[in-house]
């Protein structure tokens, strides 16, 4: 493997850096590119962060470039805005104890590189690579690691994973991203570790689940929260529904990430959903285990149809044909429908529920039937039944439904068909049932 050199960077990217670093320079510290920018030069991927280290203290920063903002001063980091970009800079650092699970109870700011990769995550994320001449340092080992393709702890697992519970869900997504294989050790220490999870943040654990979601690693991802037992941790609200149960959801959340295109919505389906059937019990079961995670009223409602969306692919007893046709018609006028196929497609192959036949079904409708097509025009309005004579209220609904119900199953092809059968209802003694 070759070493790292920072004219891997895009261009403008690389004068930014440079610029950065030599202003430094002038004021007596030597600037390092650290972490994932390094790591990512390494490994040929795309560079989305630009993170600096160096001895600098943030009022050093701040005095030579006047328009860098602390957003963690405190912890020794400032963002300074150069040339379009927002480089993160961090003074070179060591660590206490992690009291809270999330951040240090006391830092020491210093003038060491070993010591400030000895506090970072994994060996990977612990390079350092000077960008005006090139030099890489590797305290940790981490290019050894890389050219092996293994995904390794600084230091002792357990300890690094105990002072931050997030670490351990992004060990999930780096082995996933990177495709790297956990070293056995590390997945010990996670695994000895995962109650750190507990005392974390909804909001930080659903902020990393839907990292991994929109990873392209997503199934590996998940592999390594099985193998490490993290699952019933990282999804606080389904802890009751037992590790083989959760392990199943994985698989179908894995197959449905493989399919490269499902939103967050049908994702966090596949790990909250509480199985058949979907009734009032099966509902709350799925809402305490999403809601546990505080996630957004849109997130919510999007998780919820999918789940509705896979009963609805559960034939009744005793389903006439056209009755069939019309209740898969009604799932493909839904909003979602392409990511409600993937989901009960990713479930049927891997709990062989709903059956295969009704999801096949409905992908032959899919790719059959033009979206402009797919939700038609109700052959009658509401103000037609009224003009027939139809009294505002219940009656009026049912007789809604089951017209719209006929058409979707191909019985009412036209205006006229439609209009006899609603006062075919209307002399009905109960069309309420009808």
């Amino acid at each position: 493997m070759r070493p790292p050199t920072a004219r891997a960077l895009p261009q403008s990217t690389l004068a930014a850096a440079q610029a950065f670093a030599r202003r430094l320079g002038g004021a007596g510290y030597r600037a390092w590119l650290v972490g994932g920018v390094v790591r990512d030069i390494v490994l040929d991927h795309g560079i989305v962060d630009i993170d600096f280290a160096s001895a600098a203290l943030p009022e050093d920063v701040e005095a030579l470039f006047p328009r860098a903002v602390g957003v963690g001063r405190r912890f020794g980091t400032v963002v300074v805005p150069l040339d379009g970009l927002s480089l993160e800079h961090t003074t070179f650092r060591t660590e206490g104890a992690y009291t809270d699970g999330r951040r240090p109870d006391q830092l020491d700011f210093g003038e060491s590189l070993e010591d400030d990769a000895a506090r970072r995550d994994f060996t990977c994320n612990a390079l350092y690579l000077d960008p005006l001449d090139d030099e890489l340092r590797d305290p940790t080992g981490g290019m050894g690691d890389l050219a092996r393709g293994v995904l390794r702890a600084v230091g002792e697992p357990a300890q690094r994973f105990r002072e931050d519970g997030l670490r351990l869900l992004r060990l999930a997504r780096f082995a996933g991203r990177l495709g790297l294989e956990v070293d056995p050790h590390t997945l010990e220490g996670a695994r000895g570790a995962r109650q750190s999870l507990a005392g974390l943040s909804a909001e930080r654990v659903l902020a990393e689940w839907t990292r991994i979601a929109a990873g392209p690693g997503a199934p590996k991802a998940l592999e390594v929260l099985c193998r490490a037992r993290l699952l019933e941790f990282a999804l606080p609200g389904a802890r009751g529904a037992g590790h083989l149960e959760l392990g199943l959801r994985a698989k179908v959340a894995a197959e449905l990430a493989a399919t490269g295109s499902a939103p967050l919505g049908a994702w966090m389906a596949a790990l909250c959903d509480p199985g058949p059937p979907w009734d009032a019990i099966g509902r709350r079961r799925a809402e305490a285990a999403l809601l546990a995670l505080k996630p957004s009223r849109n997130l919510v409602r999007s998780v919820l149809r999918h789940l509705e969306a896979l009963e609805n692919l559960v034939a009744p007893p005793d389903e006439a044909p056209w009755e069939r046709r019309a209740r898969l018609a009604r799932e493909l006028a839904a909003a979602e429908v392409e990511s409600h196929w993937a989901l009960a497609r990713a479930r049927a192959q891997v709990l062989g529920a709903p059956r295969h036949e009704e999801v096949e079904a409905l992908g032959a409708m899919l790719r059959e039937t033009p979206p402009t097509d797919r939700d038609p025009a109700p052959l009658v309005a509401p103000a037609d039944c009224l003009a027939l004579g139809f009294a505002p209220g219940p009656g009026l609904a049912a007789a809604l439904r089951a017209l719209r119900h006929r058409q979707l199953g191909g019985l009412l092809t036209s205006r006229e068909q439609a209009l006899e059968f609603a006062r075919e209802l209307l002399g009905g003694e109960d069309v309420a049932e009808r």
